[in-house]
């Protein structure tokens, strides 16, 4: 099928009105509250820990994507329910993940390709396998996350929730990430349902012991 590229679409009017969408909106992400889960790692040092478990044997001068970067590209993808190292292709250049990676959200170059990680993930052996369970990863690392998330919000009507809820009520969130010298500045929408809550919760992970 020929492919053809569109600036605008049109759906159904209202109320006499056109309804029409374009692509001029600039980058923005869908996942924006997961910024959350990076707060949680940094404090925690998760991504760190993992990556102290996994050999490297790449030539440093050869190295574009660092073994941490990996470990966190690869860490919050799973965590917000990108499994598949397909979506790669369009994560690789979502603001968020980037900022999650450890990378400016749009000056820094895009994170690793879809190949870069299945080659990271092949290159795993047994003794790294026995190192991560030394260490304590007895469950995937995304459920360390969460379970750190829940923690932090016990008291809050969101303490019971289920994975795929938190993810869709509190993480993915559409936003801007527009980035300026000495600001990166995450701009959500005013009508989002849970900004006391977001601010209680990243309150709660400062005042809280590591």
């Amino acid at each position: 099928m020929e492919t053809v590229c569109h600036n605008q679409l049109i759906f159904e009017s209202l109320f006499n009105k056109e309804v029409v969408a374009d692509f001029t909106g600039g980058r923005i992400t869908s996942d924006a509250v997961s910024l959350l889960l990076r707060e949680l790692d940094h404090r925690y040092r998760l991504a760190e820990n993992l990556a102290r478990c996994l050999h490297d044997p790449r030539e440093d001068h050869k190295v574009k994507h660092d073994l941490l970067t990996l470990v966190r590209q690869r860490l919050f993808a799973i965590a917000q329910g990108y499994e598949d190292n397909n979506d790669a292709a369009i994560l690789a250049k979502d603001p968020t993940f980037k900022i999650m990676a450890g990378k400016a959200p749009e000056s820094a170059a895009d994170l690793a390709s879809q190949r870069t990680l299945s080659r990271f993930e092949n290159r795993v052996t047994t003794k790294d396998l026995r190192r991560l369970a030394n260490w304590g990863w007895t469950s995937k690392p995304t459920n360390c996350l969460f379970w750190l998330l829940w923690r932090h919000l016990q008291g809050t009507e969101l303490a019971t929730a289920q994975v795929n809820t938190l993810r869709l009520k509190l993480l993915k969130t559409g936003a801007r990430l527009p980035e300026r010298c000495r600001c990166l500045w995450v701009l959500l929408a005013s009508g989002y349902p849970y900004r006391e809550l977001l601010a209680l919760v990243l309150q709660e992970f400062r005042a809280s012991p590591a």
